[in-house]
């Protein structure tokens, strides 16, 4: 199930002919993330969500995690910090850490690719590029925590080719190994918890 968005910023299409109706803040902690968590720890069924990456509301998180260890949480786009005066905790190490504490957290990896920039705060979408010696040893030693991913909506089918080789580029950053648990083997595993033969 997914993408369930407990805050979002504006989309860089949105944000670039002032539309304002993305903006959401629902805490996570709150009556309706407590809904969707329970639901998923009772059935099995994973979920998306899409949560800002800052500081603030990583505690929230941590907690929601913690209370419901058997809902299967899937954090959208992996390391994609689009104001980093507002996120110094997330990196490599917190982001290893909270996987080894939480195994019921899945990253997806849809993320800009290295040009990819915010136009509100003209930043770099994805952390990852700058770091990627960093990030890719996580993932080489989590691969079935990280799921293949391209964000596409009905707005932006036209992107599809675009974005399905910014994913190749991604993949072809890791071991084949890797980048073939990634590339489905790890979906699979969660949603059907068996192992592709």
């Amino acid at each position: 199930m997914g993408e369930f968005e407990f805050r979002h910023y504006l989309s860089p299409r949105q944000a670039k002919r002032g539309a304002i109706e993305r903006d959401v803040s629902i805490p996570i902690d709150g009556a309706i993330g407590h809904r969707l968590f329970a639901f998923s720890q009772r059935t099995g069924i994973p979920f998306q969500i899409h949560y800002e990456i800052e500081d603030g509301l990583l505690p929230p998180l941590e907690k929601m995690l913690t209370q419901y260890p058997n809902a299967k949480v899937i954090w959208c786009h992996f390391a994609q910090i689009r104001y980093s005066s507002r996120s110094s905790i997330y990196s490599p190490e917190y982001l290893g850490a909270l996987l080894d504490k939480h195994k019921n957290l899945y990253i997806d990896t849809a993320f800009g690719g290295p040009r990819s920039i915010y136009p509100l705060s003209g930043e770099a979408h994805a952390r990852y590029w700058s770091n990627q010696d960093s990030w890719n040893k996580l993932i080489i030693s989590n691969p079935y925590r990280f799921l293949a991913a391209i964000d596409i909506g009905g707005d932006r089918i036209d992107k599809l080719g675009e974005w399905t080789q910014n994913l190749r580029y991604f993949l072809g950053t890791l071991p084949e190994k890797t980048a073939e648990i990634i590339a489905y083997r790890a979906a699979w595993k969660l949603l059907f918890n068996e192992d592709i033969t």
